[in-house]
C-alpha cells in the first residue's frame, strides 16, 4: 500500500495526503477550505453570545477577497455573460433602493434583506472569479472542512444545550437554532453525497455515524424546515443521484424502518407531535408559529405599496418579505434570484454525473424550501447560506455542461 506522509521535508507514500498535489489542489482551493472552516466555527454558541460571529465571518472572506485581487492583479479571466444576472441584480437592487428611499424617505438599505442579498452576491463573485481554477479535489476538501467544522458545532450544541433536554418542550432552547440547523443539515447533505465515494469501511461507517448524529440534532433542535426537506432530498436522490442505482435498497429499508417505528405510540407522539408539530396543537396557524396567517395577510400588507413596497416590513418568509418590503417588481426579481441556483442545478444535473452538481441541487432545493419558512434564506444571514453561493459561483463558470475539472489548468495570473 502506498503512503505519503510529510516528515521534516521528506515525502513518504501514504493513503493520506498531507502533502497536497499541486495538479489536484489549487492555492485558492486551500483558501476556500480555510475560510469555510472558520466561517462555520464562527457560529459556535459561545461566539454568537459574544456578538462577534458576523464580524469574524466577514473578516475571513474580505481578507480572502483582498488576497485574490492583489495576487491576480486583474489578470484572471471570467465569463461576464454567465454572471450577468447577478450583476443586473446587484445594480437593480441598488438603484431601486436609492430611488425608493428618496421617494418615501424610508431607509430601504438599512434592512436585513438588503445586507444579506449583497453579502451573498459578494460570496458568489468570489466563487465565480476563481472557479475555473478550482478542481473537484478542491471542492471535496472544502466540503470536508465544512463537515468537520459543522460536526464540532453540532457536538458543542449538543453537550452545552441539548443533552438531557425535554424534547416535548414548546420553548426553543437556542435562539439561533434555525441558522445552526441549516448549517448542520448542509453538513449532513455533504456527508450523504460523498459517502458513496468512500472505499474504506472504517471511514464509511464513521461518515454514516456523523451523518446520523447531524440529522438527529436537526430533530432535537426542531429545525422543522430542514425536517420537511428530508423526504424531498430522499425523493431527489432516488430520481437524480449519480448513485441512484445503489441508493434504492437503503432507502426502502429506511422507509420500512420508519413506518414500523411510527407504529409505536410513544415514538409517534415524540416524532410527529413534539418535533414535526413543535409541541403545538390546534389550527394550522398555531402549528406554523404564525406563518400561515402571514401568508393570508399578504394582499392586505401589500395594499397601497404594490410597486415599491413599504421598505421596512419583515415576515417569517423570504417570499413574503421580498414582496411586502420591495414591491412586486423588485421583490419578484429577488425571489427569481433566490431560485437561480435551484433552476440551474435542476437543468444541469439531468445530464451530469458530477457529485458536486448533485450536491448543489440538494443544497439549493433545501435552502429555497427554507425560504418559505424563514425571512432571509437562501441569502443568509451570513454563515447560514454562504456554501450555496460559493459552490454555485464555482460551478457556474465551468464549461457549458457544468463539469468540474479533475486536475488544474494553468490560468494566467493565478498560480
Amino acid at each position: 500500500m502506498t503512503m505519503r506522509i510529510l516528515i521534516v521535508g521528506e515525502i513518504y507514500m501514504s493513503d493520506w495526503y498531507l502533502h497536497l498535489d499541486k495538479r489536484k489542489y489549487s492555492f485558492w482551493g486551500k483558501g476556500l477550505t480555510i475560510c469555510s472552516f472558520f466561517t462555520v466555527l464562527s457560529q459556535l454558541p459561545q461566539i454568537v453570545d459574544m456578538g462577534i460571529s458576523s464580524l469574524i465571518s466577514k473578516i475571513v472572506w474580505v481578507v480572502f477577497f483582498v488576497l485574490i485581487v492583489s495576487t491576480t492583479k486583474g489578470k484572471a479571466s471570467i465569463n461576464i455573460q454567465k454572471i450577468m444576472f447577478s450583476i443586473a441584480m446587484m445594480f437593480s437592487y441598488m438603484l431601486f433602493t436609492i430611488i425608493a428611499s428618496i421617494i418615501t424617505n424610508k431607509q430601504y438599505y438599512a434592512t436585513s434583506l438588503f445586507n444579506s442579498v449583497f453579502l451573498s452576491i459578494f460570496i458568489f463573485f468570489i466563487g465565480a472569479y476563481i472557479g475555473k481554477q478550482i478542481t473537484k479535489y478542491d471542492c471535496q476538501m472544502c466540503a470536508i472542512a465544512y463537515l468537520i467544522a459543522s460536526t464540532i458545532l453540532a457536538l458543542d450544541l449538543y453537550f452545552t444545550i441539548y443533552r438531557g433536554a425535554d424534547i416535548s418542550n414548546v420553548v426553543y432552547l437556542y435562539a439561533s437554532k434555525n441558522s445552526a440547523g441549516v448549517i448542520v443539515f448542509t453538513a449532513a447533505l455533504i456527508a450523504f453525497v460523498y459517502s458513496w465515494k468512500i472505499r474504506s469501511t472504517f471511514l464509511k461507517i464513521s461518515n454514516i455515524a456523523i451523518m446520523a448524529f447531524l440529522i438527529y440534532l436537526v430533530f432535537v433542535m426542531k429545525t422543522r424546515a430542514m425536517i420537511v426537506c428530508i423526504p424531498v432530498v430522499i425523493a431527489i436522490a432516488v430520481i437524480r443521484a449519480p448513485f441512484k442505482k445503489r441508493i434504492k435498497v437503503p432507502i426502502v429499508i429506511l422507509c420500512i424502518g420508519l413506518i414500523v417505528l411510527l407504529q409505536n405510540e410513544t415514538m409517534y407522539d415524540m416524532l410527529i407531535n413534539d418535533i414535526v408539530l413543535g409541541g403545538r396543537t390546534g389550527d394550522l396557524n398555531s402549528v406554523s408559529s404564525g406563518r400561515f396567517e402571514q401568508w393570508l395577510e399578504l394582499a392586505d400588507n401589500m395594499s397601497g405599496n404594490l410597486l415599491i413596497g413599504d421598505g421596512t416590513t419583515e415576515q417569517e418568509s423570504l417570499i413574503l418579505t421580498a414582496l411586502i418590503q420591495c414591491g412586486l417588481i423588485m421583490g419578484g426579481l429577488i425571489i427569481a434570484y433566490a431560485m437561480w441556483p435551484l433552476i440551474y442545478s435542476i437543468y444541469k444535473v439531468r445530464n451530469n454525473k458530477s457529485y458536486e452538481m448533485f450536491l448543489l441541487l440538494l443544497v439549493s432545493v433545501t435552502y429555497f424550501i427554507d425560504a418559505i419558512f424563514e425571512q432571509l434564506a437562501p441569502f443568509g444571514p451570513g454563515a447560514r447560506c454562504f456554501y450555496l453561493w460559493l459552490m454555485f459561483g464555482i460551478l457556474l463558470v465551468k464549461n457549458n455542461k457544468g463539469e468540474i475539472i479533475d486536475e488544474r489548468k494553468k490560468y494566467k495570473g493565478i498560480d
